[in-house]
């Protein structure tokens, strides 16, 4: 056991306690590590290990905080790593970031961002469920759910608000072509792809040379698939993207977007809406509303209910 000092002295601290590492002075030295473990049990469960801040009886306790320290005139930070123990016997080891309960406020929020940076893309946030090898089982889910709002006297639940990045781009913007991972396609031919498409056939047969038919406008394989597998422009907002997750044996998954139940309230109540609109432009046309069914490469396209 390891404690610093106590006081009783009006306005005074405790000791504070430092485990610091040695330095690397030499040349091409490293700094030491710092390991920090709970014992091993050989018969019975292992140690925990317990990271907290001190508790405040009369005022706010005090904060925890974990980063890794910014990087020198050359190289990177390092990384930050939080992850369970694997297990071959069961379940591994569940992960929980939550805020406590609060009486006389709001619960404390909790925020994930990503840092800004000068050169490149800016760093993705990716959040994916976990994998299943077990026959017959799924995959795990995602669920993403606002807050109840539980009071019986006007109580309102939460908002899920999804959108796309803003984009400040003022100079440079190309209105008339769109990337799609590297291929550049007029806008003419985007907005026909996404209008929907007749495939053509192919040169003898051969799927690489098939061409489609997007309303009047001839459009290559490339290009097709250039459009499907999703492009950007300059200049241009972020994109909300939903879709269903493809199946190499069976149906591809579905994208399912539902009003509310409505539980009570009386005859003025009714289900929520769903509504579906174009964007707002302030000097140009608005943007469109295109819906169209699935395209197929051996049967046909999917029809409109």
């Amino acid at each position: 056991s390891l404690t610093s000092g106590e006081t009783t002295s009006f306005g005074e601290s405790g000791g504070a306690m430092a485990l610091t590492a040695g330095k690397g002075s030499g040349a091409g030295g490293g700094g030491g590590g710092v390991s920090i473990s709970a014992g091993v049990g050989l018969g019975s469960t292992g140690g925990d290990l317990m990271l907290a801040s001190g508790g405040g009886t009369a005022t706010s306790s005090g904060a925890v905080s974990i980063r890794s320290a910014d990087a020198g005139v050359s190289g990177v930070s390092g990384d930050v790593v939080v992850h369970s123990g694997g297990s071959s016997a069961g379940d591994s080891g569940a992960m929980q970031m939550r805020t406590g309960t609060a009486t006389g406020g709001s619960g404390g929020s909790i925020e994930v961002a990503v840092g800004s940076g000068d050169t490149g893309g800016g760093g993705n946030l990716t959040a994916t469920a976990g994998e299943s090898t077990d026959s017959l089982a799924g995959g795990g889910n995602i669920v993403l759910m606002a807050g109840k709002g539980s009071s019986p006297e006007g109580g309102r639940g939460g908002t899920v608000a999804v959108a796309g990045g803003k984009a400040f781009g003022k100079e440079s913007c190309l209105m008339t072509e769109y990337d799609c991972g590297g291929l550049m396609v007029g806008s003419v031919v985007y907005d026909a792809v996404k209008r929907g498409c007749e495939a053509s056939g192919g040169f003898y047969g051969i799927q690489e040379t098939r061409a489609y038919v997007c309303g009047t406008v001839p459009v290559s394989l490339e290009e097709f698939e250039g459009v499907m597998g999703g492009c950007s422009q300059r200049c241009a907002g972020g994109s909300v993207e939903m879709s269903g997750g493809s199946s190499v044996g069976g149906l591809g998954g579905s994208v399912g977007v539902v009003g509310g139940t409505s539980l009570g309230g009386g005859p003025q109540a009714r289900g929520g809406d769903v509504e579906i609109r174009g964007g707002k432009s302030v000097e140009g046309d608005g943007g469109a509303v295109v819906i169209s069914s699935g395209g197929a490469d051996a049967g046909a396209s999917g029809g409109g209910v």
